[in-house]
């Protein structure tokens, strides 16, 4: 059974009654909390059509971007990096998933306090581990995912300045294909050996996605890509996400997807 193939245990996190107050960019649009719990539930509904199995972790009060789980968490085989972020009002929430993923047999670290990243900036492909270099991210980052999931490859590439995290921008479609933010048309070299797919500058937002098994989750209302993704031949599924995008959130920042070594 390969990856693509596996129905993966996924966690995801509840909306807290604080998201309205979630770090981002531009606070000039209210964040409608009933709507994104909501949205929430849709989200979470569709990753139970893709067949898998969906937990979902508790996220206090305080911690209003808890529901963002993605960056986490980091999970490759039977290995689990507790990721250390570098905004300080959500440092602390990786330790929610401490019990979980030891009931799940996963062998963790935890990231030292030289350490921060998010798992927005981490893009695990079949083949390695691209980790962006970024606010969020530092280069210790790199060195410390290199150890902790050896022998499996990782390498680092820029995150450009107008994108929060690297997985802002591009995504793993499977199958040695990645779906790409223009912005990176002109740094090619970096993604050498992938066949390169391209959103279109008006849809950059969509260049998010979440691949799982047949299954593609996108962002609903972008036309383009979807499009462009339903050439794959896999189950196009959009989902309505314009609450937690007002938060700089997008597809996959709200699920922890377990990858499987297969380098």
């Amino acid at each position: 059974m390969t990856q693509r193939d596996a129905a993966p245990t996924i966690y995801v996190a509840s909306v807290p009654t604080s998201f309205p107050e979630a770090l981002r960019r531009d606070a000039s649009h209210a964040i409608d909390l009933a709507r994104a719990r909501t949205q929430h539930t849709g989200y979470c509904d569709t990753l139970r059509r893709t067949g898998a199995s969906v937990i979902e972790i508790s996220t206090a009060t305080g911690q209003p971007d808890g529901v963002f789980i993605e960056d986490n968490a980091l999970i490759i085989g039977r290995r689990a990096a507790l990721l250390r972020s570098a905004a300080p009002s959500r440092q602390g929430e990786e330790q929610r998933l401490v019990a979980p993923l030891r009931a799940a047999g996963l062998s963790l670290a935890l990231a030292p306090p030289d350490v921060i990243v998010d798992g927005g900036d981490c893009l695990v492909s079949a083949r390695e581990l691209i980790v962006g270099r970024s606010a969020r991210t530092n280069a210790r980052a790199v060195e410390w995912l290199s150890q902790v999931f050896a022998p499996f490859p990782v390498r680092s590439v820029a995150v450009p300045d107008s994108l929060l995290h690297l997985k802002s921008g591009a995504s793993d479609l499977g199958d040695g294909r990645l779906l790409l933010d223009p912005l990176f048309r002109d740094r090619a070299e970096e993604f050498a050996g992938y066949d390169a797919w391209y959103v279109t500058p008006d849809e950059r937002p969509a260049a998010n996605c979440r691949r799982i098994g047949a299954h593609l989750i996108i962002a609903a209302g972008y036309p383009r890509t979807a499009a462009l993704l339903a050439q794959t031949g896999l189950t196009i599924e959009p989902v309505e996400i314009s609450e937690f995008a007002k938060a700089d959130g997008s597809i996959s920042c709200l699920s922890l997807v377990p990858h499987l070594e297969t380098a």
